[in-house]
């Protein structure tokens, strides 16, 4: 009799062990989704406030481009046409923001190869953590407006996978680009 009861116990545990491992599995995937942060970004280029998701370099980061307006179809060639913003999560969980220059024409661009093919002058990186605002005001070195970026967690659960432009959500898919209203465009890589 003592010998069943410690057979049932036994398998008592063996299928419960496995099934809350699962369960907290779960419960620890939840919460990375539902804290995940995401960049203002507060610009006189844009008229809405575009935001990015931060992603580690493992997982498809996104990369916003905002186009200058009176030189995005890059007519003059000593002038950027655009201004690439790739936030990227740092293994010590500050959020670095890498500005660079783009020069060519950015109409029409619809891959991250695209991108990566035209003339491309780093400005600066900066780093944040969440509640923390930094201005990219290097930009103003080559006769543009300064950026604002700040750090928010996404409220809940971050519905929006990709870039936001006002109530606008924009994801591309990997390796793609799409425009995301009056914002810019909005870029995953590989």
């Amino acid at each position: 009799m003592r010998l069943r009861s410690c057979l049932k116990v036994l398998l008592a545990v063996t299928l419960l062990v496995p099934m809350l491992v699962v369960i907290r599995a779960s419960a620890k995937n939840e919460k990375v989704a539902s804290g995940r942060p995401r960049i203002n970004i507060t610009s006189d280029y844009t008229k809405d406030k575009p935001s990015v998701p931060v992603r580690s370099l493992s997982d498809h980061p996104v990369t916003y481009i905002i186009r200058i307006p009176d030189n995005e179809n890059g007519v003059n060639p000593n002038k950027a046409s655009a201004i690439k913003v790739a936030p990227c999560l740092t293994e010590k969980g500050a959020v670095k923001i890498d500005v660079s220059l783009l020069f060519g024409d950015v109409t029409g661009i619809t891959s991250f190869e695209q991108y990566k093919q035209l003339k491309q002058q780093p400005v600066a990186s900066y780093y944040l953590r969440k509640g923390e605002k930094v201005t990219a005001s290097a930009l103003k070195k080559f006769g543009l407006l300064a950026i604002e970026f700040d750090i928010v967690l996404a409220p809940g659960e971050d519905k929006c996978s990709g870039c936001t432009c006002g109530k606008l959500c924009c994801t591309p898919n990997p390796g793609k680009c799409l425009g995301c209203g009056d914002c810019g465009t909005c870029c995953m890589s590989w």
